[in-house]
Formats: structure tokens, C-alpha cells, sequence
């Protein structure tokens, strides 16, 4: 639960937050300056139901799962390209006077290179069923460990 509290009070200390504050920010309504002048109304809004919550949320602690995540190739500069993102757009913004929809779609843009670059570069595998398929004179499929849900 505080998370989601933190989450949508946090969402104003920046205009790349929440999509309303996007929005605010887009319109000219405020400028990314501005949005910090917000900092003590978002803590409130963050304290004060975190410290009405804190008396009724059980104090137990979940079990930590001890199985091994692997990242999906591409991940870490996934996350390195969110990060550029933000900085063109507020860069872009504040110093050349961009609209904020410019820094997202060029951050999109890399993104999509990216993929592209991703899918260009996947090394195929062979299935593990493969001998199944062979016995029924089928084509046998290739894995693609880049292929989204």
C-alpha cells in the first residue's frame, strides 16, 4: 500500500512522474521548474496516509524467493535508454525549448532502433522438441530468445 501512496504523491515531484503531470507540463501550464515547488504538498500527501496505514499493516515479512533471475539480452541498455530518454526530454526542454512530446518520441525512436538491432543480432536455437517434429516431417521452429509476450 505504500507503495501505491508513494507512487501517486511522487508522481508531481517531477513532470515525467505521472501521465496528468505530463499532460500539465505539455500544455504549459507549469514549467519543469515549477514542479518542484510541489515537493511538501506531495510529502504530505505521501505522510500522512503512510502513518494512518503504518497501525494496520502486519508487521510479518514474506519469504525471500531464492531463485535466480536472468535479464533478457538487451535489458540493461533497455533500462540506459529509459535514462537518455529523460535527459533529452528535459534537456530538450529546458535548454532548446522543445515540447516534451519531441524527447519522448526521439527516446522512442532509439528504442526502436534497438529492437531492430536486437532482432538483427539473435542468435537462433533449435527447439528442444525438435526430434518431435523431424519424426512428423514438420518444419522444425526456431527458438527467438528476443521474442516479447
Amino acid at each position: 500500500m505504500h507503495i501505491v501512496s508513494a507512487t501517486n504523491a511522487g508522481g508531481t515531484f517531477s513532470p515525467l512522474g505521472g501521465i496528468s503531470t505530463l499532460f500539465v507540463w505539455q500544455r504549459d501550464i507549469l514549467s519543469f521548474s515549477e514542479f518542484f515547488a510541489l515537493t511538501i504538498p506531495c510529502l504530505v500527501n505521501f505522510l500522512i496516509p503512510a502513518l494512518i496505514m503504518h497501525f494496520w499493516v502486519p508487521k510479518e515479512v514474506p519469504e525471500a524467493i531464492q531463485e535466480k533471475v536472468e535479464l533478457r539480452r538487451g535489458s540493461k541498455r533497455i533500462s540506459l535508454l529509459f535514462v537518455i530518454t529523460l535527459m533529452i526530454t528535459v534537456s530538450g526542454n529546458v535548454l532548446l525549448e522543445l515540447p516534451p512530446a519531441a524527447g519522448m518520441m526521439t527516446g522512442l525512436g532509439l528504442l526502436q532502433f534497438f529492437n531492430f538491432y536486437l532482432t538483427k543480432t539473435t542468435i537462433e536455437q533449435e527447439s528442444d522438441f525438435a526430434h518431435v517434429y523431424r519424426f512428423f516431417e514438420v518444419d522444425v521452429p526456431k527458438i527467438d530468445n528476443n521474442k516479447t509476450f
